[in-house]
């Protein structure tokens, strides 16, 4: 009883809250359009953006609400995500005929992509778009937005289904295989004898010779092949005719050589766990004859 009133609760906050955005959406400022309609009354690549976002990311709340969402990162993941079913979406309201679902996929369109986000530009330049906007923004939609909150999933059951999604994904696997490939590839090629992975590191620490030059080296390496791996990605992605996941931003850049450095420190300690198990081996067998 106590979850079905919650989740009464939370839909009445959903749609509270998408019903105070309807009117700032749908404003039509002096030039007659709106984030919702373009001039000619149709429907905008944002309406058909937020259609698919309501329908499929409904408790995510990640809607376009300003042109600085549509350039988010964040958003635009999701966007090319859903692409194919936002063409759609956005062809009927063009052509004004009814929706037709097809198994067709639609390659990412970065012009039209860039230019909704320049007429939305456009629009918020007007001085009543920008008073309508604080209101979205004001205090007002913070009960609202609390109580959509308070369904949210905890931080590690939300992250915790997403890792376990991406490991199941042929993408994740596509990456273990490229970063195997191109590791210490782009690093040889650049720092030569100075390269230095996290194995190598592991081994000057042993030595007892570590110093910060060593941790630059180390951190250079890692990153160089991030890069070598993430443009691996992108390039297995485009001969693969998957133009909707190549992805050139600095966080897909980043994530990449965060992900070199786990396979590396992996291999490490792989590597490590190798080398000491005849050791451990031959000091029990010994120990076995005395």
């Amino acid at each position: 009883m106590q979850q079905t009133a919650k989740a009464r609760r939370v839909g009445d906050a959903l749609l509270a809250y998408y019903a105070t955005i309807q009117s700032f959406l749908r404003h039509q400022i002096t030039a007659k359009e709106s984030f919702h309609y373009t001039k000619d009354t149709k429907g905008s690549l944002t309406l058909a953006i937020n259609t698919v976002l309501q329908l499929r990311e409904l408790n995510s709340r990640k809607l376009i609400l300003a042109s600085e969402d549509l350039e988010s990162h964040k958003l635009n993941k999701l966007v090319k995500k859903h692409w194919s079913e936002i063409i759609v979406v956005y062809k009927s309201q063009l052509t004004g005929k009814p929706l037709v679902t097809t198994n067709k996929k639609e390659h990412y369109d970065a012009h039209l992509y860039k230019e909704e986000v320049k007429r939305l530009q456009r629009i918020e330049q007007d001085q009543e778009h920008a008073k309508l906007q604080k209101i979205v923004n004001s205090a007002t939609m913070a009960p609202i937005l609390a109580d959509i909150k308070a369904a949210e999933p905890s931080f590690i059951k939300r992250n915790g289904k997403e890792v376990l999604k991406a490991i199941d994904s042929p993408v994740f696997w596509e990456m273990v295989g490229v970063a195997t490939v191109t590791r210490g590839i782009g690093s040889n090629a650049i720092l030569g004898r100075a390269t230095t992975p996290i194995a190598r590191l592991f081994k000057i620490a042993r030595k007892g010779e570590l110093c910060l030059e060593t941790f630059g080296l180390c951190a250079a390496t890692i990153t160089i092949d991030g890069v070598a791996l993430h443009a691996g990605m992108n390039g297995l992605h485009w001969a693969l005719d998957e133009q909707e996941l190549i992805d050139n931003s600095p966080e897909g850049y980043f994530w990449s050589v965060v992900m070199m450095g786990a396979v590396q420190f992996a291999g490490a300690l792989h590597a490590r766990a190798v080398a000491s198990y005849p050791s451990s081996s031959t000091s029990m067998s010994s120990a076995a004859r005395h």
